[in-house]
């Protein structure tokens, strides 16, 4: 299976499945030949969805499969869905602007293990890789005393930047 559509298939019919809804719903947008997918209950789903940020697409569409909303039993294998789905995989073009690659260690939708880095890391030539201590880690006296921050070694991060992710982010990495 594609890399690209992993992370729809791990989501999907979960309790987080608005979010694979509201991202469907974004890509119809961009590439309307998507919307040739979509059943009547499709139809109207994006455009009650379309408005919605995360949380309310979240709490509004648990455990939903996105083939309830097309003509497909399996939409991510039709061809319009895997053409415009590896276009847009993380990964495959290097980026022409600075990027910030967040993955917590302890996500419970898509595991660390699934990350996209490694596909990043492969067309990227220049990279800072940080691995961030958990909230166990930061709060240990032992591990505070061992080494500063990854954060505090990360040069192109700006103090501001610094501080917000220290406290607001404390799994994952960044690039």
């Amino acid at each position: 299976m594609s890399g690209a559509r992993q992370p729809y298939r791990q989501i999907d019919g979960g309790i987080a499945s608005g979010l694979v809804l509201l991202a469907s719903t974004g890509l119809t947008r961009a590439y309307p030949e998507m919307l040739t997918l979509l059943n009547d209950k499709g139809r109207a789903m994006i455009q009650q969805i379309g408005h919605m940020c995360i949380g309310e697409a979240v709490s509004t569409f648990p455990f939903r499969h996105l083939n309830e909303f097309t003509v497909s039993k399996d939409p991510l294998s039709e061809p319009v869905a895997v053409t415009v789905m590896e276009a847009n995989h993380l990964g495959r073009l290097a980026p022409k602007a600075p990027v910030f690659l967040y993955h917590s260690v302890n996500d419970e939708l898509i595991p660390f293990a699934g990350s996209d880095y490694e596909q990043v890391s492969r067309i990227s030539l220049a990279r800072t890789y940080t691995r961030l201590p958990s909230r166990s880690t930061r709060k240990s006296p032992a591990s505070r005393d061992a080494a500063p921050s990854p954060i505090a070694r990360a040069p192109r991060l700006s103090a501001a930047r610094t501080r917000a992710s220290s406290s607001s982010m404390p799994n994952g990495f960044m690039m």
